[in-house]
């Protein structure tokens, strides 16, 4: 007997799911949508800018909540579909009967990635919940210290700029001219203050970039400590009915949108094709069937193939409910195929069998990472149009995901929107008096439509020739322009996304590459899945660290060596009675910033001169290079 028998109690499947899933495996394989069913390769900046914007604290909360429900649900319909065919004739055997005993299913539950989006599976260990809750309160303070300019940067263009997408020239002018005082606060306090005290500020001011590094260095231990202990205190989990009953509600709902997404791509050959790549990136070879098409050597993965045999076309509720069952004996066969060791196995023998469970449960939780990831859920986060984070907008993961970073962000965006309803109304008296339109423009900002408004606006081709010099615009129809505009528009928007995504993130950057270490680390070493949380406070205390030493030890070095070597060149020029250091991360981010706003002005004025070809259409591929199109 499955554990779902009917799609009813699953949440009704969202009217643009199909588009989104469609978006997200083109996405996966470098190709962004076109026009219709139309898809087409990604330009490699494009891809660089968005890779740079990845690896976010909120984005491993999202991604580890996802993807730890994909395990749970993985290991439970292996064990259900194992009761079933031990014991065909006891058609009321449920996995739950046995769950506190089953070592499996509880090593998947007892994740941080799992119980920390879920802390009310803890409910009677109060240990482990205080623990966990430490590690992810903590971690919220790292994410503020590790990048005080970041933070104070995000904080003042949320409360008096938030309305503002990333590519447009408004954005670039902020963190051009907002950077360097921000980066070089102790340098300017240290500038203003008595004679007297600047010594001793200047010493304060020379270590604060130092401190906050290794003050997220220590949170960031902090916090992956306590998620030890957590760990350390975890005792087999005892579920509630209620918590039960969300479990099978959120398997049904992958299982019902993973046979949509099936049923959708069947007879398609280029969705399929990139179907299969889109999997094949997490299924080795000897888990994957035929050829998808003639002509190329993907193969599609078996676990697709035998989903496209057995469902049936959705024609009726009882056919949904017929496919889920389906959907959940093929998913639990397969997930069973490994062979269990012996009783008397040794310990490598059962470490390679749970290796190898590993390996197939991660297939499905690839699969279902095509149909509930938070670029669908939630949308791209932290790259909506009004800077606002959608996490911050999802009531389901607001208050399992968020941390006191990007609470604090999303309360300075609410207070721009209440600063600007209260100018309404005297606005509207000045507009009396001088004829002005302030009123209407506060409440055009404030509109809760504001987004889907502003971007029908950039997408109307009759203000086409009113849109041609506005960055955002030209950003988005990069086609629509000559070949120096296009250049010039590329070079602007690289710039401000290494500035944006790396040099004021340098110390998330450097954390990105421990974080994936640790993963690839543990993944490797261990027969559970990497905990995504976990790394990042880990990869968060070792990036730290290195930015500490960077710049207490890397930048002293090369004043020395330059020094020693007669070079002209130093770190740092005098202000006054003190020092302003050109490689500090305001410092650096002025300059970057100020050649990309150089760059947008040149390719402003190119368009203006004749740069905009006026050529609305949808971009087409450029078939003289190899490139085509992907119709799904």
């Amino acid at each position: 007997m499955a554990l779902v028998q009917t799609a009813a109690v699953a949440t009704p499947v969202a009217t643009t799911f199909i588009r989104d899933v469609e978006t997200r495996i083109a996405k996966k394989n470098g190709y962004t949508r076109n026009e219709g069913r139309e898809f087409r390769k990604r330009a490699w900046w494009e891809r660089f800018n968005e890779w740079g914007g990845k690896g976010k604290n909120l984005q491993s909360c999202v991604r580890g909540h996802y993807e730890s429900g994909h395990y749970v649900s993985a290991t439970i319909l292996r064990e259900q579909r194992a009761l079933e065919k031990a014991q065909p004739t006891q058609g009321s055997l449920s996995i739950w009967d046995s769950y506190k005993n089953n070592a499996q299913l509880q090593d998947r539950m007892q994740r941080q990635d799992y119980v920390r989006t879920r802390m009310d599976l803890l409910h009677d260990q109060g240990n482990a919940r205080r623990a966990a809750a430490v590690a992810k309160g903590v971690m919220g303070f790292c994410e503020m210290t590790s990048a005080p300019t970041g933070f104070t940067y995000r904080m003042v263009k949320n409360l008096f700029m938030h309305k503002m997408a990333e590519n447009r020239p408004s954005h670039k002018v902020l963190t051009a001219l907002l950077s360097l005082p921000i980066g070089m606060l102790s340098t300017f306090i240290t500038g203003l203050a008595r004679t007297d005290t600047r010594a001793a500020l200047g010493k304060v001011g020379n270590q604060i970039l130092i401190s906050f590094a290794a003050f997220s260095a220590m949170f960031g231990l902090t916090s992956t400590v306590s998620a030890w202990v957590s760990q350390g205190f975890m005792r087999n989990i005892d579920l509630k009915p209620e918590h039960k009953t969300a479990i099978e509600k959120e398997m049904t709902n992958t299982l019902r949108k993973i046979n949509k997404l099936i049923l959708h791509f069947q007879g398609k050959p280029d969705g399929r094709l990139l179907l299969a790549r889109a999997m094949n990136r997490y299924v080795g070879s000897e888990f994957r069937g035929a050829k998808v098409q003639t002509h190329k050597k993907d193969q599609m993965p078996v676990l697709i193939e035998r989903l496209e045999a057995a469902l049936e076309p959705e024609t009726c509720p009882e056919a949904i409910d017929r496919n889920l069952v389906k959907t959940q004996q093929i998913i639990g066969d397969y997930l069973g195929e490994v062979p269990e060791p012996p009783s008397n196995a040794g310990v490598w023998q059962n470490y390679q069998y749970r290796k190898a469970l590993r390996c197939r449960e991660s297939h499905f939780a690839t699969l279902a990472g095509l149909v509930e990831h938070g670029d669908i859920q939630l949308g791209t986060i932290n790259n909506s149009p009004d800077g606002k984070s959608k996490v911050n907008q999802d009531a389901d993961l607001k208050k399992s995901a968020q941390d006191s970073r990007t609470w604090m962000e999303g309360k300075a965006q609410d207070l721009n929107t209440i600063i600007l309803k209260s100018l309404i109304a005297p606005a509207e008296s000045i507009d009396r008096i001088i004829g002005t339109h302030w009123a209407r423009t506060l409440r055009y900002w404030t509109n809760p439509d504001y987004e889907k408004i502003h971007k029908a606006k950039l997408a109307d081709p009759k203000r086409a020739p009113h849109n041609a010099t506005k960055g955002e615009y030209m950003s988005q129809n990069i086609h629509q322009y000559g070949p120096i505009t296009r250049a010039l528009i590329i070079t602007s928007d690289t710039l401000h996304a290494i500035n944006y995504n790396f040099v004021l993130a340098v110390n998330g950057s450097t954390s990105r590459l421990f974080n994936f270490g640790f993963r690839m680390l543990q993944n490797f070493g261990t027969s559970s899945p990497a905990s995504r949380t976990v790394c990042s406070s880990f990869g968060r205390c070792a990036g730290g660290a290195a930015v500490s030493a960077l710049y207490a030890c890397g930048i002293p070095a090369v004043d020395k060596i330059a020094a020693q070597t007669g070079s002209p060149f130093h770190s740092s020029v005098p202000t006054g009675d003190s020092k302003l250091s050109i490689l500090s991360t305001g410092t650096v981010m002025s300059g970057i910033g100020l050649l990309a706003l150089a760059a947008l002005g040149v390719a402003k004025l190119s368009a203006s001169l004749g740069g905009w070809n006026g050529n609305v259409l949808p971009n087409r591929p450029n078939v003289s290079r190899g490139e085509k199109l992907k119709v799904i």
